[in-house]
């Protein structure tokens, strides 16, 4: 069992639910670890491999266990870093915070591999991460690469829940585009050897019954990728740099309905809380300051796993005491899912004058057991603002998302 101490360590270190580690030991921990265990066939000996996106580092530990090779983990989030620093150590295995454009000392050409798994999916310009990962690798450098398989409808949804994903892309789409930056693009399915079967990625590392060595990968065209061979993965090996397309920015063509979404301009992690039913003369207030004029607030709401029916109205502000409102927005709770995000746009674009903003909720004709939340970050969360609900000052925010362009949810 694990302690109430480790069990927030985890849940802080993985984004609760976004990473992975070696101290939460289940299958989707095992099913990540086994991209790390079958890589190794395409590392040749003695590589200068580099690890992007590393994570809590215990993949990149992993490589480097192999003492021919050298292994740089690289990850823009700070405190996962700091974590693998502290958990994983060897004379082979660098660890550095930062993105591709802050490695020092590599020079160019430099490494002879680079891995890339559930990491492009997040990345805003996904021609300019491959620009730069081409020129980081040597002449006959090779990259894997691993993003979720959009395959059918139900897997293109939960990846537009997931608002850390902003390229919603079928396989058939990253194959289009690995083209323009790589002359060989080979595609594989990521799946359990015949005969094993594996519970929830959500069981308990007491529930799992498989280890890294019980997965496989099978070459295949990237159309057949869940359509003919299932696969947990969509994984790509890269090969052979387009020398004409290093250092340019490509536009990128979309081939089906694959799309890419904008950075919001604030993002208010998510958290395992709720600020309390709004209801009657309990108002909900949130600020935020942006110099940006602003299309979107995406906010997240909860039910109580009911049907609630009553209208919610939402006021945008310069101030609290301002007669005027930058917007007003009345929506039916009825057209609310649980822990899910509801989209306030508008058109045209709202810019306050003193660049600070204030998002007022209420629901006058709301009522206790008819009246929806507000999901509120993690009390360790940075907070982008101040929250107040029924005019008391609270130590959180509520979890929401600001853009400057119209993003689909």
């Amino acid at each position: 069992m694990i302690d109430e101490v480790v069990r927030e360590e985890i849940e802080e270190i993985t984004g609760f639910g976004e990473r992975t580690t070696h101290l939460y030991r289940n299958t989707l921990f095992y099913a990540t670890l086994s991209l790390y265990y079958l890589v190794r066939q395409f590392i040749p000996k003695g590589a200068r491999v580099l690890d992007v996106g590393c994570g809590t580092g215990y993949g990149s530990y992993y490589l480097a266990r192999d003492r021919d090779l050298e292994v740089i983990g690289i990850d823009i989030d700070e405190k996962t870093i700091d974590f693998a620093l502290h958990h994983f150590k060897k004379p082979n295995l660098i660890f550095k915070h930062g993105n591709l454009t802050e490695i020092e000392g590599t020079g160019f050409n430099d490494f002879d591999f680079i891995y890339a798994s559930n990491v492009l999916e997040h990345i805003e310009n996904v021609g300019d991460f491959l620009a730069s990962t081409s020129n980081l690798l040597s002449h006959d450098g090779s990259m894997f690469i691993v993003v979720p398989p959009i395959t059918n409808e139900i897997e293109r949804a939960d990846n537009i829940r997931n608002w850390h994903h902003l390229n919603i892309w079928s396989p058939a789409q990253w194959a289009y585009v690995l083209k323009n930056y790589f002359h060989n693009v080979k595609c594989y399915a990521h799946h359990v050897k015949p005969g094993i079967t594996f519970g929830d990625f959500r069981d308990t590392p007491e529930e799992t019954n498989v280890t890294e060595e019980d997965f496989i990968l099978t070459k295949c065209d990237p159309n057949d990728l869940g359509y003919k061979l299932a696969t947990l993965s969509s994984v790509f090996l890269v090969k052979g740099i387009s020398i004409k397309k290093q250092n340019q920015h490509i536009k990128i063509d979309f081939i089906d309905d694959s799309f890419s979404r904008p950075l919001p301009i604030i993002r208010q992690p998510n958290g395992l809380t709720a600020v309390g039913e709004i209801w009657g003369q309990k108002a909900l207030i949130q600020s935020f300051e942006t110099d940006k004029d602003i299309s979107q607030i995406n906010i997240m709401f909860a039910t109580y796993i009911r049907k609630n029916t009553k209208d919610i109205f939402l006021r945008l502000k310069e101030s609290v005491d301002s007669e005027e409102d930058l917007v007003v927005k009345r929506i039916n709770a009825s057209n609310i899912q649980d822990n899910s995000f509801y989209r306030f746009a508008f058109d045209p674009p709202v810019k306050s004058k003193t660049n600070q903003y204030f998002i007022i909720l209420v629901s006058p004709e709301s009522y206790p057991g008819d009246a929806v939340t507000c999901r509120a970050s993690d009390d360790r969360a940075k907070k982008y603002g101040k929250l107040w609900f029924n005019g008391k000052l609270l130590e959180k925010n509520i979890v929401f998302e600001v853009y400057k362009e119209y993003r689909p949810i």
